[in-house]
């Protein structure tokens, strides 16, 4: 597999910290990448898939338990075919 880094900043700080501790630049990456792992805080999608979680559990609980279903519905609207009925 290949990483390519682009930035030029970026390319140079990891060649330095390879060099310094004299190992191969692979491994300088991803020792950076497995602390920052290690240390990271959950992700912004993380979070916002929590939220959804919360507001789907807060639509469930506000459903009516008697009648049609959503599904029920929707199948009324469409012939054995899939078309518009």
């Amino acid at each position: 597999m290949t990483l390519s880094i682009r930035d030029p900043d970026t390319d140079k700080l990891a060649r330095e910290l390879a060099a310094r501790h004299r190992k191969p630049i692979t491994e300088v990456v991803r020792a950076a990448l497995e602390d920052y792992a290690a240390k990271a805080t959950p992700s912004e999608q993380d979070e916002r898939e929590a939220r959804l979680k919360a507001v789907f559990a807060r639509i469930d609980r506000l459903k009516v338990p008697s009648g049609p279903s959503c599904n029920e519905l929707i199948d009324e609207l469409y012939d054995e075919d899939g078309l518009p009925a």
